[in-house]
């Protein structure tokens, strides 16, 4: 207890000299920290008020610049020009030009086609420029068309008498005709030109006779070729194109199309 009440008084005693020495410098030293505090106040309030004026300067230059940044915008979007009527009157003009114009080419170009034959008896008429496409039909010596497209090694073969496009036939195979003979006679060849048919259906039965009463000679499939020779009502006489074939006698017209 005696160590406890030396400690707390020596404890006090320090406690009073520190309170005599800050009174004695306050006593010394009043107007230095009056000036002090004075000047820090002071420098404070100047600091604020140019804080808050430079934030009341600073929002009408954001606005006007966002307001000149705007203006450009608008100004584009006056369409008057455009409207005017002389500048979309001869547009309904321009495309009677050009029409009139592919028009005539395209009759230089079919009057220029090549016309060739087969070298061969029949040469096989495919629906694709390759050996493995399907076959749509024959062309033979007696046969002429004209050469619609050539890719080198295959011709795309049309109708001479409308420029229909048969099918594709390799080049080696075929020969063209004089174009001095054929521009002479181009009358001729389309009267005495025969139009050539296959059979919509699978197997359609090629019969002796105009009946379905009469014997069954053959069939005909899609695969074949044939002219139409004679007709006879709902009947026709057809005869394959290919020299080889016997294939040769009467159809119902309404399962033949033309190729």
């Amino acid at each position: 207890m005696r160590l406890y009440a030396i400690m707390l008084r020596t404890f006090y005693k320090k406690a009073d000299i520190m309170l005599a020495n800050i009174k004695r410098f306050f006593k010394i030293y009043p107007l230095p920290i009056f000036v002090l505090l004075l000047v820090f106040a002071i420098y404070y309030s100047i600091f604020e008020i140019l804080k808050k004026q430079d934030l009341k300067t600073t929002k009408p230059i954001t606005e006007a610049e966002l307001m000149q940044s705007e203006t450009p915008k608008e100004s584009p979007t006056t369409p008057e020009p455009i409207q005017d009527p002389k500048l979309e009157t001869p547009q309904p003009n321009t495309p009677t030009l050009v029409e009139n114009k592919i028009e005539e080419k395209v009759e230089i170009k079919v009057e220029n086609k090549k016309i060739i034959t087969s070298k061969v008896p029949s040469l096989n008429i495919r629906q694709e420029p390759n050996v493995n496409s399907a076959i749509i039909g024959k062309l033979t010596p007696y046969i002429q068309a004209i050469v619609l497209e050539d890719n080198g090694e295959w011709f795309l073969i049309g109708a001479s008498q409308n420029s229909k496009a048969l099918g594709w036939v390799v080049k080696t195979y075929t020969q063209t005709l004089p174009q001095k003979v054929i521009s002479q006679d181009t009358e001729v060849i389309k009267i005495d030109l025969p139009q050539f048919f296959t059979s919509l259906a699978p197997r359609l039965n090629i019969r002796q006779m105009p009946s379905t009463q009469a014997k069954v000679l053959g069939v005909l499939t899609p695969e074949d070729s044939v002219e139409v020779l004679e007709s006879a009502g709902e009947w026709v006489k057809i005869q394959d194109i290919n020299p080889t074939s016997n294939k040769s006698g009467w159809v119902m017209r309404r399962f033949l199309k033309e190729i």
